[in-house]
């Protein structure tokens, strides 16, 4: 491992104390999360910078020595990548000016304004090669605001740009809302010169101190992407930490890299559509990607070792309590069975988004509760549509279960099953009782048959309901006891 300490000018050719070779490639990897910054965090970068005494802290590169070109950003991705998102929409304002002075000394996307590596034979590169794994070319995507003017408001609509070869992460419209609200600022501090030459220095300044910003950059050697991911995941478990889906991302292609590593990345964007599908539909996203594949491991590993795992010691950051302290869910699978687990987690949301998408008379209806008619399937649409809108926790549970059961006894969710589910969404709603750790029990959640399982939910119904009582018995006898000592008082 080597510590170094430099400036922002690690991203052109004037760098020496970093050392890195002409030609390198700074890469966001497939197992970091996806960029997240909104316009207070932007506000906030570009108002320190401004002031002239900011530290962006440190950052930490792996260096793979089976590809020595390529250093993959383990920890500062959201820091950087607005950074040079910050650049590019101040080099704009030259483009705007026609200024190819200026353009030739501080653009860094394009390899003709690189004079430092073109030597004749070797073919230019530009200063600056940054790579977003799950957003192909993100480089020339960035690039394209300097031929693009804003609305007078001073953002940039989203539909002037060529989108991406893929955006299964939906990160263009956070990249050009970044760039709208940088914008924003630069033109907003422009106003305040009244000449152009100012308004160019002004704009040559920001650079300058961007440029000069103290950075910490932590180079780690490797031989594979694995020892990567375990440094993310270091870093990442302590102090501040990230959002459990970015933990839950970085575990999953952690466990499988070594195996099925591009598998892995088609079945997590295969389960991110499914999920931003499904909360598109539903109108909201209150319970968390993450909340979904959690109910479901802890299914899947119930179902499967009913006697091993206590369902009470699951919590919600995705761990599970042992006697020497917590894991995570996915340290207690096997790769193989993770890697299944996930594709079942992302086709319960196919399933899900489909039967409250679909026209209930629909081909999807016939083949999913077959030999019904079309009344039933109504029912059926009904049903199932306000037990996915009510996004309680404690139903989500439920019908997790219920399809994980189905599924591996290869069937389908039933009629039956959705009437058993509107039945407990009723109670659990009228109740108020949704302690989930303390009404379901493993005998529920383990459940191997149909018949154990609705006789489970049936038991979790009368807790409810019993509970429900005795708030409300407590609750008239404490009313009658104030009723009758104001009438003494009075």
């Amino acid at each position: 491992m080597h510590l170094t300490k430099n400036t922002m000018m690690l991203f052109t050719e004037k760098c020496t104390e970093w050392a890195l070779e002409a030609g390198r490639i700074i890469i966001i990897p497939d197992y970091q999360r996806e960029y997240r910054w909104e316009e207070k965090q932007l506000n906030e970068l570009a108002s320190d910078i401004q002031s002239g005494n900011c530290y962006l802290g440190q950052i930490a590169v792996s260096h793979n020595n089976n590809t020595p070109l390529h250093y993959y950003l383990v920890d500062g991705q959201q820091r950087i990548t607005s950074i040079i998102i910050l650049l590019t929409v101040l080099c704009r304002q030259f483009y705007l000016r026609d200024d190819s002075i200026n353009i030739k000394s501080f653009e860094l996307h394009m390899p003709q304004n690189n004079t430092a590596s073109g030597n004749g034979t070797a073919p230019l590169s530009p200063r600056l090669n940054f790579e977003a794994n799950c957003f192909p070319d993100f480089q020339e995507f960035i690039a394209q605001v300097y031929k693009l003017y804003p609305d007078p408001s001073g953002n940039f609509s989203p539909d002037d740009f060529k989108s991406p070869l893929s955006d299964d992460y939906l990160q263009k419209e956070r990249y050009v809302s970044a760039c709208s609200s940088f914008n924003k600022i630069i033109e907003k501090n422009m106003e305040a010169y009244s000449l152009p030459a100012n308004q160019l220095n002004y704009i040559k300044e920001f650079i300058r101190k961007i440029l000069d910003t103290q950075v910490s950059v932590v180079i780690f050697d490797g031989n594979s992407s694995y020892e990567s991911e375990k440094v993310f995941l270091d870093i990442n478990e302590k102090g501040l930490r990230l959002d459990n889906e970015d933990i839950l991302k970085a575990y999953y292609f952690q466990s499988l890299s070594n195996v099925e590593g591009n598998e892995a990345l088609t079945t997590w964007t295969n389960l991110k559509k499914a999920f931003f599908e499904f909360r598109e539909t539903l109108h909201s996203g209150k319970i968390p990607l993450e909340a979904y594949v959690n109910y479901a491991l802890q299914t899947d590993l119930l179902m499967t070792y009913p006697t091993r795992f206590d369902y009470a010691k699951f919590d919600d950051d995705l761990r599970y309590r042992e006697a020497n302290g917590k894991i995570h869910i996915c340290q207690l699978f096997s790769d193989t069975r993770l890697h299944g687990s996930i594709k079942a987690v992302a086709n319960f949301l196919r399933d899900s988004n489909s039967l409250l998408s679909q026209d209930s008379n629909s081909p999807f209806y016939k083949n999913y509760i077959p030999k019904k008619d079309s009344t039933t399937r109504e029912i059926y649409r009904l049903l199932f549509n306000s037990i996915c809108r009510c996004e309680m926790k404690i139903v989500f549970i439920a019908l997790i279960k219920m399809w994980w059961l189905r599924n591996c006894l290869n069937q389908t969710l039933t009629i039956e099953d959705i009437y058993q589910l509107f039945s407990f969404y009723i109670i659990s709603n009228v109740s108020g009782v949704k302690k989930e750790k303390i009404l379901f029990s493993n005998d529920f959640i383990s459940s191997g048959t149909v018949e154990g399982m609705y006789r489970n939910l049936h038991m979790v119904e009368s807790k409810m309901l019993n509970e429900a009582y005795s708030k409300a018995t407590t609750l008239k006898r404490d009313q009658e006891k104030a009723e009758y000592l104001s009438f003494n008082i009075q």
